[in-house]
């Protein structure tokens, strides 16, 4: 078994081992992984290579060591005021209390703290890969006892937070 690391799930796209890849630029040889030899395989009915193996490529040829941790990993530190600025508000406005405490807060967090509440309100730490321009954060005012904490809805990227009086 050779020593490889998987990078998306069900192992259909891997990052084998220096050794096996041999020279620079060389594809790794067919006996190396048995899914990558199936995925560079062209189509048999249009002669077309698999779509699959441009990622094999942009990996070994086009991307740097930076750009594929970025894609995987997203950006160290979070633009937030790009996620203010790109992000509405239902019950609220931009103007509203709430809402100018909740960004002060979140300017004042770590970028670990950040990438927490990114998580907590989309359900991952990174972004798509143009950031916030992707996506689309809702900030919502939640009804009832301002003593409720703000509940998270990943599925939209929305937050509910209660309106605090302090």
């Amino acid at each position: 078994i050779l020593p490889q690391v998987t990078l998306v799930r069900h192992g259909l796209l891997r990052v084998v081992c220096p050794e096996v890849l041999g020279e620079i630029g060389d594809m790794p040889p067919p006996e190396s992984d048995h899914r990558l030899n199936q995925l560079l395989k062209p189509d048999a009915e249009s002669g077309e290579m698999n779509p699959r193996a441009e990622i094999w490529f942009l990996l070994r040829h086009v991307l740097s060591e930076k750009d594929i941790e970025q894609i995987l990993c997203g950006e160290d530190k979070l633009d937030v005021q790009a996620w203010e600025a790109g992000s509405q508000y239902d019950g609220y406005t931009k103007e509203s209390q709430a809402v100018r405490w909740f960004w002060e807060v979140v300017s004042s967090f770590d970028a670990e703290d950040q990438r927490q509440l990114l998580e907590f309100c989309h359900g991952s730490s990174a972004l798509p890969p143009l950031g916030f321009a992707d996506i689309s954060f809702t900030l919502r005012r939640a009804g009832g006892d301002a003593a409720r904490l703000p509940e998270a809805h990943t599925c939209e990227f929305s937050l509910d937070l209660p309106e605090y009086p302090s």
